[in-house]
């Protein structure tokens, strides 16, 4: 390198500044899409290595140089950090800077600054490292542990217009219409067809000789379970009860009764459809990390909707880390709630 190239480059190192960017897309083997979350500015990074490693919604502190038209990064933390444990790292070096708005890249320059911000990054890395020995726990707003459980029940076609009827009569039950061909147990009486706030708990279809039961959790299966033999006592046979966890999808066969082929081609494909028609109602449900809002609520102030957008965030990161063939796109929440993709 000449001695111009040089100063050059070095001209263009003391340009840069130590912040926290986030992953916005990956071209795996060439680079990353990243967002500085102080500043808000943009960058096309040339990154061979990491584009192998990070996925989308990943946070990484670290200095991008750009010169020569090429930007690259030149000084990363070992460590990255999810979107909601960025968030907090992202708050305390605001409340430092005393600035609610984007402060200036000669502000992140300043030597107190890049230092406060290394210190609470590693903060935040030792209590993660802290908590990694404990398995991640998936919950419903119940609190019970969330498992894809479905009962199902076989009948005689000819009692399918009867068991109908009595599914219909179930109190806290909406039937299928026009625009649903599901009927959803929701909490609380149905007294109509709106929902009101009400939290649906559970769905079931009902097919020309089989009805399948499903829910979140053992607990709401168990529930459904007794209230849909109830309902149409003498009508159905339980044949069998499936399962699938979200964090190792596998499906877990029967507890009585013959077995029959599942519904769906694969796992992957019922894991799929149960979070598609989780995350339908998510948006008006209370979720206890908006302290108890529905994200829908929360999205109406400037604080709620920076935190439905980290939480969010934080869902399309593990979502990057399941297989292809699982993954739930939030594109359709994020429009409906008026969030940027």
């Amino acid at each position: 390198m000449s001695r111009p190239e040089e100063r050059g480059w070095l001209e263009a190192q003391r340009r840069s500044w130590l912040t926290i960017w986030e992953i916005t897309d990956v071209d795996p083997g060439r680079g990353l899409c990243v967002r500085d979350l102080l500043t808000g500015e943009d960058r096309q990074v040339h990154e061979v290595k990491g584009s192998r490693v990070l996925v989308k919604r990943d946070a990484v502190l670290g200095r991008v140089v750009d010169h020569d038209g090429i930007s690259v990064f030149c000084g990363m933390h070992p460590n990255l950090l999810q979107p909601v444990e960025a968030a907090k790292v992202v708050a305390q070096v605001r409340v430092r800077l005393r600035r609610k708005t984007a402060p200036s890249p000669e502000r992140l320059r300043e030597e107190a600054i890049g230092r406060f911000m290394i210190g609470r990054w590693e903060d935040a890395v030792e209590t993660k490292a802290g908590g990694a020995h404990v398995p991640p726990k998936l919950t419903n707003t119940d609190g019970e542990k969330l498992k894809i459980t479905t009962d199902v029940f076989t009948f005689a076609s000819e009692n399918r217009d009867e068991i109908d009827r009595h599914l219909r009569a179930i109190e806290g039950i909406e039937a299928p219409d026009r625009d649903d061909d599901r009927y959803t147990f929701l909490r609380g009486k149905a007294e109509s067809k709106r929902r009101d706030g009400r939290m649906a708990i559970g769905s079931a279809s009902l097919g020309g000789s089989e009805l399948r039961v499903e829910t979140n959790s053992v607990e709401r299966a168990d529930t459904l379970r007794s209230r849909v033999d109830e309902a149409c006592r003498g009508l159905l046979v339980h044949a069998r009860r499936e399962q699938a966890d979200p964090l190792a999808p596998r499906l877990v066969k029967r507890t009585t009764g013959a077995s029959g082929p599942p519904e769906f081609s694969s796992v992957a494909d019922l894991v799929r459809a149960f979070k598609l028609r989780h995350y339908r109602g998510w948006a008006d449900q209370p979720v206890p990390a908006l302290h108890g809002k529905t994200p829908r609520a929360a999205a109406k102030t400037a604080q709620g909707r920076a935190g439905v957008d980290v939480l969010l965030k934080e869902f399309e990161n593990h979502e990057q880390r399941s297989p292809p063939e699982a993954r739930f796109d939030f594109a359709d929440v994020r429009k409906d709630l008026g969030l940027p993709a």
